[in-house]
């Protein structure tokens, strides 16, 4: 069975939000440049996880997808439905 790619993510517009588990850092990669940072197009999802490691306190990054409804957006109540703490990446993942 084939995992989920950055290849797939990036071809559904897909935004992914990065959580470091030890410190609480956020980070989102969305858009084809960004996503493409993270590593190769044929990398999937499971195994991305599992090499995160936070840069600053050195624990597992959690990742979080979000999936664009373009149906929503003329009802959504707010611009930018990822929280606005959160930072663009993409230095803090390797």
């Amino acid at each position: 069975m084939a995992g989920v790619t950055i290849r797939d993510l990036i071809a559904e517009g897909v935004a992914l939000q990065i959580r470091c588990t030890g410190c609480g850092k956020t980070y989102v990669y969305q858009g084809d440049f960004r996503l493409r940072t993270l590593a190769t197009t044929s990398t999937r999802i499971g195994d991305l996880q599992r090499a995160l490691r936070c840069r600053t306190c050195k624990a597992r990054g959690e990742i979080v997808i979000t999936i664009p409804c373009l149906i929503i957006n003329g009802q959504r109540k707010t611009d930018n439905p990822i929280s606005a703490l959160s930072q663009l990446g993409p230095p803090l993942w390797r």
